[in-house]
């Protein structure tokens, strides 16, 4: 299982809470945020003594707010790193959305490593736009804690400590 450095790389406190506060760039309109992002590292990124890569295989994912102020959607995740990895997906559970950026936390319902089942996920990206001269989408790596964790995630939306350029995928921010 991952260090506790290399887990809470996106720093935040969550809570699976399914009411979200949600914030539209343009009123009356309910955000939506869609997106498959990969990337790798050097895991000295996180920790200074380690190294090796960590592989964001794939994150993918579909959030929306809901008219009740909610969010709802599906996520999925898959990370290699030295001797571990996790595949873990579930239901989006808070939306918060600034401009650009976005804010998704989520619980854990389905893993490959049943200890991650119930926990919360987090994470945020940023659609910076596609086609030549646009800088790269942002996204953070998936952060897993604690239910309550995700819904405060969403209410602060902290800035992130660890953002990375998005190597392949697309970030989608409405």
């Amino acid at each position: 299982m991952r260090t506790v450095a290399r887990t809470f790389a996106v720093t935040a406190t969550l809570s699976l809470a399914v009411a979200a506060t949600i914030t539209s760039a343009t009123a009356g309109e309910l955000p939506l945020v869609t997106g498959g992002t990969h990337l790798s590292v050097d895991a000295s990124v996180f920790d200074p003594s380690a190294s090796g890569p960590i592989d964001m295989k794939a994150l993918t994912y579909n959030a929306r707010g809901t008219t009740s102020g909610g969010a709802d959607g599906s996520w999925d995740y898959q990370e290699t790193e030295p001797g571990s990895s996790v595949h873990a997906s579930g239901d989006v559970t808070c939306l918060v959305v600034h401009g650009n950026h976005a804010w998704v936390g989520a619980e854990v319902t389905r893993a490959d490593d049943p200890s991650y089942v119930g926990l919360d996920a987090w994470w945020q990206v940023q659609d910076n736009g596609s086609g030549a001269g646009s800088a790269p989408d942002m996204t953070t790596f998936v952060g897993f804690g604690d239910p309550g964790r995700a819904q405060d995630y969403c209410n602060r939306a902290p800035t992130s400590r660890f953002p990375f350029d998005v190597q392949s995928g697309q970030v989608t921010v409405h």
